[in-house]
């Protein structure tokens, strides 16, 4: 019997950037150089759609990314969040008849305040996060810069997985 896979992506609303910002900080000298031009850019993307994603595996469910939350603030980067109080995570998951608990795992493609905003109403045993993303702010001195760099909430601890499979689809490794 051949099984098979559902993806179904979920938008926990919209964000605009600064075009500044889509640059990155080594093309402005850095972090603080980027901070700058960000204030001086008066410019914003067209909306954004903020995605989640649902994967129906035949052995698990998984969630791939928590999306935003109501009341998401740009800080820094001074992005614009759009997130309705009926578009959390939550509530979009209840749409389609699914909770936290119903998930096997939650894993988190980066840190940034649009992929972490729903992580509150899961259980951060079964959330995943890649080393390489985790280490920089899991610990002195990136702790402190971790609400503005990866706004998790307070006291959060994920398991934390390393690229160690072989390469695929053009990636230099995977995680099976």
């Amino acid at each position: 019997i051949q099984r098979s896979m559902r993806i179904i992506g979920i938008s926990t609303g919209t964000l605009q950037l600064k075009p500044t910002f889509l640059e990155g900080s080594p093309s402005r000298g850095g972090p603080f150089g980027l901070i700058r031009a960000i204030a001086r850019d008066p410019g914003f993307t067209e909306p954004l759609p903020m995605w989640s994603w649902v994967v129906e595996a035949p052995t698990e469910r998984i969630l791939v990314d928590a999306g935003g939350s109501p009341g998401t603030t740009g800080g820094v980067t001074r992005t614009r969040f759009n997130i309705g109080q009926n578009q959390s995570l939550v509530r979009e998951l209840a749409r389609l008849h699914l909770k936290p608990e119903d998930f096997d795992r939650v894993v988190l493609t980066h840190l940034h305040g649009d992929h972490v905003g729903g992580l509150a109403g899961f259980d951060p045993r079964r959330v995943w996060v890649a080393r390489p993303e985790w280490e920089p702010v899991a610990r002195f001195p990136g702790r402190l810069m971790r609400f503005m760099t990866a706004p998790v909430p307070r006291g959060f601890a994920p398991r934390v997985f390393d690229f160690d499979g072989p390469p695929l689809l053009g990636f230099t490794a995977s995680w099976p």
